[in-house]
């Protein structure tokens, strides 16, 4: 929505560019964007922009230049004795944050200023960290919602009839997010392997003990921490990753051969962290392998 009222915002302050010049000629034919109907057979991406309307027009704040302020004062007019006593500095469109203040519009303060609100999870710093691997934390994150496609999920779907309704890991039974990552004997066989060289325990039996694991040490800086938590999403990802190549792809490597890539995965993004030069951090590059 954010990256939508960046269109809005262009409506009023870009009037030589082509698209707006068209919006204007063709859409709102002079018109009020504010107020101008959400008729059938528009574009998808117009009928957007104006439904996020009502959401974003108490963001939207003119603020009147000098020529009319200098004029208007005590309740009358203040008209200057010459001509050039006017600043012509002209109105402009400002964007209202969330605390209130007036500001040049950027995506960034659109998005603080709209989006949703909530107290932050207990989970938060296990996904989300400095040092994190966005597309691991990002399948982490799916994880913790319960939003990937396993197949209890699929069911509603029609490609489930097209697809195994076995866990292609284990070969026992439909996979879900608890099966998958936490029963599935492939998966414990991959925790058990992280566990060791992470001296965190990892074998758990749902993502809720991970959570009660890790979440008292997640806000640490330390080394071991941070390791910790970039195989756990290491490890997500690399038993999502060949769940898939199984399923759909008919490829399957053995566990060793899938903790060795997650293994490989975590090694590099070690090498590229500086550390402090430490007995914990030299113990931990043993682990690793890291020179």
């Amino acid at each position: 929505m954010a990256l939508m009222t960046t269109h809005t915002w262009r409506l009023f302050t870009c009037k030589q560019s082509l698209w707006v010049r068209w919006i204007h000629e063709y859409r709102l034919r002079g018109t009020n964007f504010w107020s101008a109907p959400n008729v059938a057979g528009a574009s998808v991406g117009w009928r957007k922009l104006l439904e996020i309307r009502e959401v974003v027009c108490n963001r939207f704040i003119f603020k009147i230049g000098d020529v009319v302020r200098e004029l208007v004062g005590s309740g009358g007019w203040n008209w200057p004795r010459t001509p050039h006593a006017l600043h012509a500095h002209p109105d402009t469109l400002k964007w209202r944050s969330y605390e209130g203040d007036l500001h040049d519009f950027s995506v960034n303060l659109a998005w603080h200023a709209i989006r949703n609100r909530a107290h932050p999870v207990q989970w938060f710093s296990v996904v989300w960290f400095a040092k994190c691997i966005p597309k691991h934390s990002f399948m982490v994150w799916l994880l913790m919602g319960e939003r990937l496609k396993t197949q209890d999920r699929l069911k509603a779907w029609e490609i489930s009839s097209r697809i195994s309704q076995v866990c292609s890991l284990c070969l026992r039974e439909a996979d879900s997010h608890e099966h998958l990552f936490f029963k599935c004997l492939f998966a414990k066989q991959v925790w058990t392997l992280a566990t060791k060289v992470s001296r965190v325990n990892l074998q758990v039996d749902s993502w809720k003990d991970v959570v009660d694991v890790l979440s008292p040490i997640a806000f640490k800086r330390s080394a071991r921490v941070i390791v910790s938590k970039l195989l756990f999403g290491a490890s997500v990802y690399g038993i999502w990753r060949e769940r898939n190549a199984r399923l759909f792809n008919k490829k399957a490597l053995s566990c060793a051969q899938v903790f060795e890539v997650i293994f490989s995965t975590v090694r590099l993004k070690i090498m590229s962290i500086k550390c402090k030069t430490s007995s914990q951090v030299q113990e931990m590059k043993t682990d690793w392998k890291v020179p």
